[in-house]
């Protein structure tokens, strides 16, 4: 794995995520990220001694765990797109409360593009899930009006959140 890290490389983001793990699990400690980041260093500190004056040319970073993380959602929206050609796993997603974000939306949507009923059906099912999220935040918005402030909160309280979730990554 670390050959891997070399190789491919790390961004920002999972290396921060790297170090918040290490932080949230004391008892995993820092040694695992100290000694990526050390490799990975390294490697960067030998191509840096490479660069000829003049002539050094745009870096092209790239993450190992960016591009595993792609196969998996490649995985993951191929996967789903299948359940979704059978009627049960329609029905299932139909009756859950769960609902894609966006980017997911779309990878499944493509997906989907060769099968034009349930392309159809999933679409419509999208939007609908969207639209009583965006009615629970109109709901939310609504009730901070000083007008409604004895109304109690439901279970719009947590719309905001998901709604991050789903304009998220």
């Amino acid at each position: 794995m670390r050959a891997r890290f070399n190789e491919e490389g790390l961004c920002n983001e999972h290396a921060q995520f790297m170090v918040k793990i290490a932080k949230e699990f004391p008892e995993l400690g820092g040694l695992g990220p100290a000694i990526i980041f050390k490799d990975i260093l390294e490697e960067s500190v030998e191509d840096i001694k490479k660069f000829p004056f003049k002539r050094v040319k745009e870096q092209n970073f790239s993450c190992y765990l960016c591009r595993i993380e792609r196969e998996f959602e490649e995985v993951y929206t191929r996967t789903f797109a299948k359940i979704f050609r059978s009627i049960e796993g329609r029905k299932e997603y139909e009756n859950q409360k769960s609902v894609f974000c966006l980017r997911h939306t779309h990878m499944i949507l493509r997906e989907l593009s060769k099968h034009k009923a349930v392309f159809n059906w999933f679409k419509r099912i999208q939007i609908e899930k969207y639209e009583e999220i965006v009615a629970k935040l109109e709901i939310f918005i609504e009730k901070y009006d000083y007008r409604r402030k004895n109304v109690p909160f439901g279970d719009e309280v947590s719309a905001w959140k998901l709604s991050a979730k789903i304009l998220g990554k």
